[in-house]
């Protein structure tokens, strides 16, 4: 069910469907907008997912289409395990991102590669980025170091210094040989389409419950009758979908500023006058970390298209609508998980009585103000 609704509101603009995956601050988002965008820009360690449709330069001035996942680690690689397993089956390759420089996570890497990637038959490019910096891995050192978890794999390796003015010359060389191995595993296989449905045993839980949430979606009051809703505390459940909605059809339609404030006094008002929020507190450092989690989600969903054609750019988009929900969650599928914020927070600091009655800010991880689509919102390709 989750991928007949990942084919419904994300469907394929042409070209092959290939997943960026890779630790955080690996390189990932910045290698998406540089073959989107032709240009480095300013990016953090994504939380949820990106996706774009890439034309990418090869040799001999020629171009080949891709629809790139980019899996965001920002919330711990191993929190969104379920839903990275779910677009690597979904997908034809997996472009595995390695930080040459990170030594000391290159064990770690390797081993969330080898419990990741699980289908041997699919083509792999792992890219070594930052080749430019001191202490880099070389592109022999890093395949040694995965001869195991490659082992049986279609794998290529290559190396690539991402903000040098040079960059594509590698990269393109690095993708076309990656396109061969794409075309020549569909060639050799019964059949070049990604499996239909998910068969690992998380993806299959992930798939049960975020279908769960999506099929509620399509029953639940419009996003105006939602809100009046909630503003009368008159909602018919008080759970932890019914807060993400809230945040996000509120925020979608006033905007953060006046939003966050009727969030903060909305939820206040319901605990107050709604028989099932009874014996409910107001947490305001909860309401505020959900807040800005959803908000950083709205901020990276790829944008709606007026045209809904594949040569739309992201600055010829608009903003994501209240409408938009199901595509929300598809995106940022790590909010479902209830107890998210303990990768953030402490549970001394999130219990305290300071974090119930204000805003504290994360002890453990901060969270992220800047977003790359407000970086490219002003960006066209070039």
């Amino acid at each position: 069910m989750l991928r007949q609704f990942i084919d419904r509101y994300f469907p394929s603009k042409g070209g092959h469907t290939v997943s960026f995956m890779g630790l955080d601050y690996a390189g990932k988002t910045t290698l998406l907008y540089l073959l989107k965008l032709n240009r480095i820009i300013p990016t953090i360690s994504t939380i949820g997912f990106n996706v774009e449709t890439v034309d990418i330069p090869l040799p001999g001035r020629r171009r080949q289409r891709l629809t790139c996942w980019d899996a965001g680690a920002g919330c711990g690689i191993r929190g969104v395990y379920p839903m990275l397993r779910m677009f690597a089956e979904m997908s034809v390759g997996i472009v595995w991102v390695v930080d040459s420089t990170d030594r000391e996570r290159i064990d770690e890497s390797i081993e969330t590669f080898a419990s990741l990637v699980t289908n041997n038959a699919f083509p792999i490019l792992i890219l070594g980025t930052k080749q430019d910096l001191p202490g880099a891995m070389s592109v022999d050192e890093i395949r040694v170091k995965f001869t195991r978890a490659i082992s049986g794999r279609n794998t290529l390796v290559f190396g690539a210094a991402l903000v040098q003015p040079d960059a594509f010359v590698a990269l393109s060389v690095a993708f076309e040989c990656f396109f061969t191995a794409i075309e020549s595993s569909s060639t050799t296989s019964t059949s070049n389409q990604p499996p239909v449905a998910p068969t690992s045993p998380d993806s299959l839980e992930l798939d049960k419950e975020l279908s769960l949430w999506l099929a509620r979606t399509e029953t639940d009051a419009p996003p105006e009758e939602f809100v009046t809703q909630f503003l009368l505390a008159n909602l018919p459940t008080w759970d932890h979908y019914t807060h993400i909605r809230i945040a996000y059809v509120i925020l979608t339609t006033y905007g953060r500023q006046k939003g966050k404030d009727m969030i903060f006094d909305g939820i206040e008002n319901f605990i107050a006058r709604s028989p099932i929020a009874s014996g409910r507190t107001y947490h305001v450092t909860m309401t505020y970390f959900r807040l800005q989690l959803v908000y950083l989600g709205i901020r990276n969903m790829p944008p709606s298209s007026a045209s809904n054609t594949s040569d739309t750019t992201l600055v010829d988009s608009v903003e994501p609508s209240p409408e938009d929900f199901i595509q929300f969650l598809l995106m940022n599928s790590h909010l479902l998980a209830g107890n998210l914020w303990t990768v953030f927070y402490s549970r001394d600091t999130m219990m305290s009585p300071e974090a119930k009655a204000g805003v504290v800010f994360p002890d453990k991880k901060p969270l992220s103000n800047l977003v790359v689509r407000d970086a490219i919102s002003r960006m066209r390709p070039v």
